[in-house]
């Protein structure tokens, strides 16, 4: 039995950064996608009034309702990522992101520094974007309108390592 190592990168954002826009300073935005989590079955009554409540309270419980999981309890990992994606691209469409312009991306937890270096957190969610023409020596137009769209001074490229077995 063999195994293969190979390293990725990606633009790797906190989902709390990336969470932290203006828009969701008013709660009528935050009620609003709350709202409409609520109406889809995508979170219960008690996570909807934590979003409504602050802009904290909408973030810490976002990043709670996004499902990591690939375990018995989940509905699985598929729907799961759907379920994600369409939050996520919820958010987008009511906070001034046009979901359409960002690079590919997915979302990510690393659970120890072997794999992922010092500059990314372990136990953390990230979205991490397709670096694919973000960076040449410095960050190109596309990574500066990035950085820019997600309210960011910078964005910064990050690698890690992939082991299969």
């Amino acid at each position: 039995m063999g195994s293969d190592i190979y390293t990725e990168s990606a633009v790797a954002v906190e989902m709390v950064d990336f969470l932290r826009r203006n828009a969701i300073k008013k709660k009528a935005c935050r009620e609003l996608i709350a709202n409409i989590f609520s109406h889809n079955n995508y979170i219960d009554k008690d996570a909807a009034t934590n979003m409504i409540k602050s802009r904290d309270g909408f973030i810490d419980t976002f990043i709670a309702e996004l499902s990591m999981e690939q375990g018995e309890y989940s509905s699985g990992y598929e729907n799961d990522r759907e379920r994600n994606a369409i939050m996520i691209r919820t958010f987008c469409e009511h906070t001034g992101i046009d979901a359409d312009d960002l690079p590919e991306w997915n979302i990510r937890i690393f659970d120890n520094n072997r794999e992922t270096g010092y500059d990314i957190s372990t136990d953390v969610l990230y979205i991490m974007f397709d670096s694919y023409d973000l960076f040449e020596t410095k960050m190109t137009k596309l990574g500066k309108e990035l950085a820019k769209t997600l309210e960011m001074e910078f964005i910064t490229e990050t690698t890690w390592t992939v082991h299969s077995y």
